[in-house]
């Protein structure tokens, strides 16, 4: 189960999230930490936190940036404290993605690698936006991150799509399809690769027997020949000549 906890300073949105983790009957329990000591005022916060946490039987993870490379040594219960954190390192560690897509990408995509891991998983993040919407500079780029990744996550997208590709841009393929190119096709019958090698695969792997053969331009790209090599199919080239333009 996926659960997200956001509210504003002070708000008592950690001691909530915690006792969703507490209640999980899923053991081993996991305190996935975020925040980036700078200070010795920061490590001794932090150590002091290890060991109220290890009273309630939490085994404490240190992350501060690549949430993605985490591996957990079992599947048990996790709280993530916090999304705040996370966005912030992304964005300004030396160590972090550096970009606004980037840190996007690396907190989403870090969610969804730690939730593969997890039974119970639960996130705690910060409220945006409630003191206006016009701040300068780097508080402006990293409250767009953050209100990005709480909307993200709230919409349920950490989990893996379809291998046929998300529907709204399957559907967004198929009128683009019909607007542009008078070609009619439905949603359902768009398949997105993530590039060409796919694609070709894809279509040769539905459309050819094993010992058919298949007109392939020379010279031309390596795969024309290797997909219908690996499908037991029979690649015949046709000359192409700079002199006729291809």
């Amino acid at each position: 189960m996926f659960t997200l906890v956001v509210g504003g300073s002070a708000s008592g949105k950690s001691a909530y999230a915690e006792s969703l983790i507490l209640a999980s009957p899923y053991r081993p329990r996991y305190y996935v930490a975020a925040m980036e000591p700078f200070d010795g005022e920061c490590r001794a916060r932090i150590q002091r936190h290890r060991r109220m946490r290890a009273e309630k039987e939490f085994e404490t993870v240190e992350r501060y940036t690549n949430l993605t490379s985490l591996r957990l040594p079992e599947r048990g219960s996790a709280l993530l404290e916090c999304l705040s954190n996370l966005t912030a390192n992304e964005l300004y560690s030396p160590a972090g993605a550096g970009t606004e897509a980037g840190a996007l990408a690396a907190v989403t995509e870090g969610v969804e690698a730690l939730l593969a891991q997890c039974k119970d998983l639960v996130v705690v993040s910060g409220e945006v936006f409630t003191g206006g919407d016009r701040y300068a500079g780097d508080t402006d780029v990293y409250l767009r991150v953050l209100s990005a990744a709480n909307r993200a996550l709230a919409q349920g997208k950490v989990h893996y799509t379809s291998n046929f590709g998300l529907m709204d841009l399957r559907q967004a393929i198929a009128d683009k399809l019909k607007r542009e190119n008078s070609i009619d096709y439905k949603a359902s019958e768009v398949l997105v690769t993530v590039g060409l090698s796919e694609a070709v695969f894809a279509v040769l792997a539905t459309i050819l027997e094993e010992g058919d053969e298949i007109l392939v331009p020379d010279p031309g790209w390596l795969n024309y020949v290797n997909v219908p090599d690996l499908l037991g199919a029979v690649p015949v080239p046709y000359l192409l000549r700079e002199e006729s333009g291809y």
